[in-house]
């Protein structure tokens, strides 16, 4: 009798092993599909377009045609359209242009504006951590 039980609870632990093994390998899809024709209002129906095919198009050639990129011409009709106010006085004289603060490098040319007198400026670019 005692045998016969042992063979049963053996037999019993196989069987679930084997199953669970089973479930493990089978390819399942966790969407129940069931429960998606209860529920398939959430589904938007298609609506009307905001624009029409023809302002989308018009709004990608502005954008293919516009420029960004400035002229050194606007920048310095910018910066002189701020000095010609009657209200705004002038400028002052930069007193400290020729001042060299850098004894080593005296009877040196400075070279710190470009050829239409904006100052040049090299970024450094610092790695990333």
């Amino acid at each position: 009798m005692h045998q016969k039980l042992n063979d049963l609870v053996y037999v019993r632990c196989n069987l679930r092993l084997q199953q669970r093994n089973r479930l493990r390998q089978q390819n399942h899809d966790p969407i129940n599909l069931e429960t998606l024709d209860d529920h398939s209002n959430w589904v938007l129906e298609e609506s009307p377009l905001f624009l029409t095919h023809e302002e989308v198009e018009t709004l990608r050639n502005d954008l293919a045609n516009m420029s960004i990129q400035s002229t050194s011409d606007d920048i310095y009709k910018s910066n002189m359209d701020e000095y010609e106010d009657d209200d705004v006085s002038q400028p002052p004289d930069n007193t400290m242009e020729d001042v060299n603060p850098n004894e080593s490098n005296i009877g040196e040319e400075s070279h710190s504006f470009d050829e239409e007198g904006l100052p040049e400026v090299y970024p450094t670019l610092s790695p990333w951590i």
